[in-house]
């Protein structure tokens, strides 16, 4: 008796679990947000297609909502379902297209897999002033496993009036921290005026 009460147990719960689950996928898709973000019909059902999900509705829509056209959209939930992942990142899409940078080259970030992992530290370098393609060349070499010049370095070379090709130049090259350290030492010293002598203090 007692094994045939656990069975109609489990057997009452799968069907409560499947029922719960039927219930889910009948609930109706609200799209509402991105209609008031301005996507087209069109782009929305081709998003239905997708199985989007309610929260990469809400997410899409950040991304609409700044200026991301429908096309990239749906490229940035296709890209998610090549790693079959749903798409979280609506907010940094739309933090650094507001910050300048295109929507290829988020595309771009997106496809090496550094959105996600790296896009805060993107959207500080794009807020820093530096170009689009100084923050790609660096998320090509975290994806290779190379080591990049932190944003502080990058920063302060570019103070000493570097140009964004002399920057790309040193990260290709594989210029460390260090490395950039004595660049900024050296520019400075030949930016002072004729006399000047630096002093430093001793280390007791």
């Amino acid at each position: 008796m007692a094994t045939r009460s656990y069975f109609r147990f489990l057997l009452a719960l799968a069907l409560v679990t499947l029922a719960a689950s039927g219930c889910q996928r009948l609930k109706p898709l609200d799209t509402q947000p991105l209609d008031q973000a301005g996507m087209w019909y069109g782009s929305v059902q081709q998003l239905r297609s997708l199985d989007v999900t309610q929260a990469e509705i809400a997410q899409l829509a950040l991304a609409r909502d700044a200026g991301i056209s429908d096309g990239g959209c749906l490229d940035l939930v296709k890209i998610s379902r090549t790693r079959n992942q749903p798409f979280a990142e609506g907010e940094t899409v739309a933090s650094l297209h507001s910050a300048g940078m295109p929507e290829s080259d988020i595309l771009a970030l997106d496809r090496l897999g550094q959105l996600s992992p790296w896009g805060g530290q993107a959207l500080a370098l794009r807020l820093a002033g530096m170009s689009e393609g100084i923050v790609l060349a660096l998320a090509q070499r975290r994806v290779g496993g190379q080591a990049i010049l932190s944003g502080a370095s990058l920063a302060k070379l570019k103070d000493t009036g570097l140009s964004d090709a002399q920057l790309l130049e040193l990260i290709q090259r594989g210029t460390t921290d260090d490395e950039a350290q004595q660049i900024v030492a050296a520019r400075e010293r030949a930016a002072a005026p004729p006399g000047f002598v630096h002093y430093h203090r001793r280390r007791r």
